[in-house]
């Protein structure tokens, strides 16, 4: 099992393009200000509610000589006392009000545990919780802060005792309870340093994802305070905004289906390809290491055009390519990798797939992963028979079929402290260890990435074929002597935008964009370094450019607008 615990202070995961619905409780209506949910018409039956894409349970149950409660579940609350100590305040929230300044809100009452599960309806479930904000109860916070009858004052008369408080969220998915859990520390006095010690009093965003795929979730609390009858901490918090993703199929599909984004090994947009390459061979069984690494191919079978003959990463492996020159950030994505895959021969939009993490650097030492989601059930893809669909799967090599490459954008990697997206002189390819055990890989929000294992054989693992560039800058600088500069002018061809890079000594300079029959289309006025020129509005053909100084000296490119 692995668990994830959350990072406090972090913001919510950034929104994509999946369909999700998000549980607000706004739907549900109560009477009056400061007030909340209660039900004590069936005692001991679940009296639970609906909201968005998921159902809360409610027990309302009668104890102690015929005292009525709420005893287990969860209620819907609009309470705003975030002062008052005590049982009496049970129903509200530290945070004064739900996320982000909202009304509802609800309150999980785990004082004689959660006999429910949470679960998801309709078109979420046995898909994805996303995940959801999370604060501490005013009840549970103060008792914490203060102490009071039943519960210790954390970290105690000296501050250094190393209390904490925690919540633990499992998944089930038909009945079976998931490998991973998520924790949640609503509290934690355990540091060296007694400032760096908190209560959550916040709304702070709980990420679901790692959990998979699921169709209910458990929720438990524990303690460092603990007596007689358990848990003296008041078992109580507050969630809102419960959010589900139901659409698992989000991304571009396979080769040769309409909508795809795939490279064809033969696409006119490539401007060269990986011409050296250096690996890391990894094992054949990851969880096995004494049936050794693979051994299929070699770095030499990398270099060139794809052509189906591949050098195996095995698991864990890694491979590092480079061009002849840099590549830079042009108009869509930037370069393409290439694998073997091959496809459902009853289905065009299954294939079988190895995957592999892609990550660029432009000095070669610091590398930068393109974020990575796999959506693959949670079923364990075996090494014959079962296909994959690459609708469920983004910015992972290996995506598409033989012949076909995975493309990358460097846009979304642009303003990465450390990286020159317009230099990118190395590619490195990791291969994702295919395991939804405990050696497996995790995409960028937790979720295992599931591809063919264990392929323990001498071929196991990613199967590199090559790596094409779609914007490589020249191989080498103009110099034009007579006009004492230096002149990179790429891509050539050029689809919407030219790149005319000046190293300028002195003087002014001017562009001019000409057809074959020396017809003027644009004219620019040229700076020291980068200067774009859009294309956008030529027609394809042939053109050229010309460049001049002040007293008449000219030099010519031809250029071809794709």
């Amino acid at each position: 099992m692995r668990r994830f615990t959350l990072a406090l202070f972090a913001t919510a995961a950034i929104a994509t393009a999946q369909a999700q619905t998000v549980s607000d409780f706004e739907n549900l209506v109560l009477p009056k200000a400061d007030t909340f949910y209660e039900n004590s018409t069936i005692p001991g039956v679940d009296l639970g509610f609906n909201s968005g894409l998921a159902y809360f349970p409610y027990v309302y149950d009668t104890c102690c000589g015929g005292y009525g409660s709420w005893n287990s579940g969860f209620t819907y609350s609009n309470v705003k006392d975030s002062v008052t100590s005590g049982f009496g305040n049970m129903y509200a929230a530290k945070a004064g009000t739900g996320y982000n300044g909202s009304n509802n809100y609800i309150v999980a009452n785990g004082f004689s545990g959660i006999p429910n599960f949470l679960k998801l309806t309709g078109a979420a479930e046995g898909k994805f919780a996303k995940g959801f904000y999370v604060t501490n109860s005013t009840y549970a916070y103060n008792s914490m802060r203060d102490g009071d009858f039943a519960a210790k004052k954390f970290g105690g008369s000296t501050g250094n005792d190393a209390d904490w408080f925690k919540l633990v969220v499992r998944g089930y998915h038909n009945g079976v309870e998931k490998a991973d859990s998520v924790e949640v520390y609503l509290a934690d006095y355990r540091f060296t340093n007694n400032a760096d010690d908190y209560m959550l009093r916040d709304w702070t965003w709980v990420n679901l994802l790692p959990l998979g795929k699921v169709d209910s979730l458990s929720f438990s609390l524990s303690s460092s305070d603990m007596g007689m009858w358990g848990m003296n901490t008041p078992a109580t918090f507050c969630i809102d905004n419960f959010t589900t993703e139901e659409n698992i199929y989000p991304y571009a599909p396979q080769a040769n289906v309409t909508g795809s984004t795939a490279i064809a090994k033969t696409s006119t947009a490539i401007a060269g390809w990986a011409n050296k390459c250096t690996v890391q061979r990894g094992w054949m069984d990851i969880a096995d290491k004494a049936q050794g690494p693979v051994t299929a191919g070699d770095s030499t079978l990398v270099t060139g055009v794809a052509d189906n003959t591949i050098m195996s990463l095995g698991d864990s492996g890694v491979a590092v390519v480079t061009f002849e020159s840099k590549i830079y950030n042009g108009a869509g994505p930037d370069f393409a990798v290439f694998e073997n895959g091959f496809v459902n021969p009853l289905n065009p939009e299954e294939a079988f797939l190895e995957l592999g993490f892609v990550e660029v650097s432009s000095d070669g030492i610091n590398y930068f992963r393109f974020p990575a989601s796999c959506y693959i059930d949670s079923v364990q893809v075996p090494v014959a028979g079962v296909y994959s669909n690459a609708r469920q799967i983004n910015n992972l090599a290996g995506k598409y079929i033989s012949g076909f490459g995975t493309p990358f954008d460097l846009e979304e990697l642009k303003g990465t402290a450390g990286l020159d997206v317009d230099n990118i002189s190395h590619i490195r390819i990791v291969d994702a260890i295919g395991s939804i055990g405990g050696n497996g890989s995790r995409d960028k929000d937790g979720r295992r990435i599931n591809d063919p294992y264990a392929t323990a054989i001498p071929s196991g693992g990613f199967d590199l074929d090559a790596v094409a560039a779609l914007y490589l800058k020249p191989t080498s600088v103009r110099s034009i002597a007579a006009m004492g500069i230096e002149m990179l002018v790429y891509p050539n061809p050029a689809s919407d935008v030219l790149t005319v890079s000046l190293k300028q000594q002195s003087g002014t300079f001017t562009a001019t964009v000409t057809d074959v029959t020396g017809k003027t289309m644009q004219q620019h006025t040229l700076a020291g370094g980068n200067n774009i020129i859009s294309l956008a509005s030529l027609q394809q053909g042939i053109y050229y450019l010309v460049v001049a100084d002040t007293n008449g000296n000219k030099w010519v490119e031809k250029i071809t607008k794709l």
